[in-house]
Protein backbone atom coordinates (compact mmCIF):
# COMPACT_ATOMS: atom_id res chain seq x y z
CA UNK A 1 0.00 0.00 0.00
CA UNK A 2 3.00 2.56 0.90
CA UNK A 3 4.91 1.52 -2.24
CA UNK A 4 1.44 2.45 -4.14
CA UNK A 5 1.18 5.56 -2.66
CA UNK A 6 4.77 6.38 -3.11
CA UNK A 7 4.74 5.69 -6.77
CA UNK A 8 1.55 7.49 -7.48
CA UNK A 9 2.73 10.76 -5.32
CA UNK A 10 5.65 10.66 -7.77
CA UNK A 11 3.76 10.20 -10.86
CA UNK A 12 1.82 13.55 -9.57
CA UNK A 13 5.05 15.02 -9.80
CA UNK A 14 5.80 14.31 -13.31
CA UNK A 15 2.38 14.97 -14.53
CA UNK A 16 2.34 18.68 -12.89
CA UNK A 17 5.77 19.17 -14.73
CA UNK A 18 4.77 17.94 -17.81
CA UNK A 19 1.22 20.01 -17.53
CA UNK A 20 3.25 23.09 -16.86
CA UNK A 21 5.53 22.60 -19.55
CA UNK A 22 2.80 22.36 -22.23
CA UNK A 23 0.73 25.43 -20.47
CA UNK A 24 3.52 27.42 -20.64
CA UNK A 25 4.10 26.11 -24.63
CA UNK A 26 0.35 27.31 -25.03
CA UNK A 27 1.04 30.49 -23.52
CA UNK A 28 3.75 31.05 -25.73
CA UNK A 29 1.80 30.36 -29.00
CA UNK A 30 -0.30 33.43 -28.00
CA UNK A 31 2.18 35.66 -27.27
CA UNK A 32 3.97 35.14 -30.17
CA UNK A 33 1.32 35.70 -32.46
CA UNK A 34 -0.21 38.44 -30.19
CA UNK A 35 1.74 41.05 -31.97
CA UNK A 36 1.21 40.41 -35.39
CA UNK A 37 -2.41 40.65 -34.45
CA UNK A 38 -2.51 43.83 -33.22
CA UNK A 39 -0.08 45.23 -36.03
CA UNK A 40 -3.09 43.82 -38.65
CA UNK A 41 -5.88 45.32 -35.86
CA UNK A 42 -4.26 48.52 -36.19
CA UNK A 43 -3.91 48.33 -40.09
CA UNK A 44 -7.25 47.62 -40.45
CA UNK A 45 -6.31 44.46 -42.33
CA UNK A 46 -8.56 42.44 -41.32
CA UNK A 47 -8.07 39.11 -43.83
CA UNK A 48 -4.60 39.16 -42.47
CA UNK A 49 -5.49 39.79 -38.93
CA UNK A 50 -7.81 36.28 -39.75
CA UNK A 51 -4.98 34.45 -40.84
CA UNK A 52 -2.99 34.70 -38.36
CA UNK A 53 -5.56 34.17 -35.55
CA UNK A 54 -6.86 31.19 -37.23
CA UNK A 55 -2.60 30.05 -37.72
CA UNK A 56 -2.62 30.74 -33.63
CA UNK A 57 -5.90 28.94 -33.13
CA UNK A 58 -4.45 26.04 -35.22
CA UNK A 59 -1.71 25.68 -33.07
CA UNK A 60 -3.09 26.48 -29.52
CA UNK A 61 -5.95 23.75 -30.66
CA UNK A 62 -2.76 21.32 -30.97
CA UNK A 63 -1.12 21.68 -28.14
CA UNK A 64 -4.59 21.44 -25.83
CA UNK A 65 -4.62 17.86 -27.55
CA UNK A 66 -1.62 17.11 -26.17
CA UNK A 67 -2.72 18.50 -22.79
CA UNK A 68 -5.70 16.29 -23.03
CA UNK A 69 -3.98 13.36 -24.29
CA UNK A 70 -1.54 13.27 -21.19
CA UNK A 71 -4.87 14.38 -18.83
CA UNK A 72 -5.85 11.15 -20.24
CA UNK A 73 -2.99 9.11 -20.16
CA UNK A 74 -2.42 10.54 -16.54
CA UNK A 75 -6.20 9.32 -15.33
CA UNK A 76 -6.69 6.64 -17.15
CA UNK A 77 -3.11 4.93 -15.52
CA UNK A 78 -4.22 5.85 -12.20
CA UNK A 79 -7.83 4.16 -12.61
CA UNK A 80 -5.76 0.81 -13.82
CA UNK A 81 -3.33 0.84 -10.90
CA UNK A 82 -6.31 1.59 -8.37
CA UNK A 83 -9.06 -0.89 -9.93
CA UNK A 84 -11.50 1.70 -11.20
CA UNK A 85 -13.80 1.17 -14.34
CA UNK A 86 -12.78 3.03 -17.77
CA UNK A 87 -15.54 3.49 -20.20
CA UNK A 88 -15.15 0.63 -22.73
CA UNK A 89 -13.77 2.04 -25.83
CA UNK A 90 -16.19 2.64 -28.64
CA UNK A 91 -15.78 4.81 -31.60
CA UNK A 92 -19.69 5.97 -31.65
CA UNK A 93 -20.13 6.67 -27.89
CA UNK A 94 -19.39 10.03 -26.45
CA UNK A 95 -17.17 9.02 -23.88
CA UNK A 96 -14.36 8.71 -26.41
CA UNK A 97 -13.24 11.48 -28.69
CA UNK A 98 -10.94 11.79 -31.47
CA UNK A 99 -7.88 14.20 -31.85
CA UNK A 100 -7.14 15.36 -35.52
CA UNK A 101 -3.70 16.85 -34.23
CA UNK A 102 -2.60 13.77 -32.34
CA UNK A 103 -4.37 10.92 -34.31
CA UNK A 104 -5.58 9.71 -30.68
CA UNK A 105 -8.58 8.64 -29.05
CA UNK A 106 -9.19 10.04 -25.46
CA UNK A 107 -11.77 9.82 -23.03
CA UNK A 108 -13.70 13.23 -23.50
CA UNK A 109 -13.25 15.86 -20.60
CA UNK A 110 -16.68 15.41 -18.84
CA UNK A 111 -15.31 11.81 -18.60
CA UNK A 112 -12.07 12.36 -17.62
CA UNK A 113 -13.17 15.40 -14.87
CA UNK A 114 -15.52 11.98 -13.65
CA UNK A 115 -12.95 9.45 -13.55
CA UNK A 116 -10.46 12.12 -12.37
CA UNK A 117 -13.04 12.54 -9.20
CA UNK A 118 -13.10 8.69 -8.71
CA UNK A 119 -9.49 8.58 -8.92
CA UNK A 120 -8.89 11.38 -6.25
CA UNK A 121 -11.71 9.72 -3.64
CA UNK A 122 -10.00 6.46 -4.02
CA UNK A 123 -6.62 7.97 -3.07
CA UNK A 124 -8.25 9.79 -0.17
CA UNK A 125 -10.09 6.49 1.01
CA UNK A 126 -6.96 4.59 0.67
CA UNK A 127 -4.85 7.10 2.43
CA UNK A 128 -7.23 6.80 5.36
CA UNK A 129 -6.97 3.52 5.79
CA UNK A 130 -3.10 3.90 5.95
CA UNK A 131 -3.13 6.42 8.99
CA UNK A 132 -6.17 5.04 10.57
CA UNK A 133 -3.70 2.09 11.73
CA UNK A 134 -0.78 3.70 12.97
CA UNK A 135 -3.40 6.16 15.22
CA UNK A 136 -5.32 2.89 16.06
CA UNK A 137 -1.87 1.17 17.66
CA UNK A 138 -0.96 4.72 19.15
CA UNK A 139 -4.08 4.36 20.78
CA UNK A 140 -4.07 0.85 21.69
CA UNK A 141 -0.12 0.91 23.02
CA UNK A 142 -1.40 3.90 25.39
CA UNK A 143 -4.21 2.11 26.34
CA UNK A 144 -1.79 -0.58 27.77
CA UNK A 145 0.72 1.54 29.05
CA UNK A 146 -2.40 2.68 31.24
CA UNK A 147 -3.56 -0.33 32.56
CA UNK A 148 -0.07 -1.41 32.81
CA UNK A 149 0.67 1.58 35.56
CA UNK A 150 -2.16 1.28 36.99
CA UNK A 151 -1.90 -2.25 38.33
CA UNK A 152 1.89 -1.24 39.01
CA UNK A 153 1.47 0.65 41.77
Amino acid sequence: MKLLTEVMIFEDMKFRQRLKKLQTAEQAVMDAYDPDIQKARADKNWDEEQGIASMMFSERDSVRSEILSLQHRYITKQADRLLLPIPKFDTKSSDWIYSEYSGRWTLSPDVLTRLGREVRQERRERLELTFLWPSAMIGLLGGLIGIFTAFWR
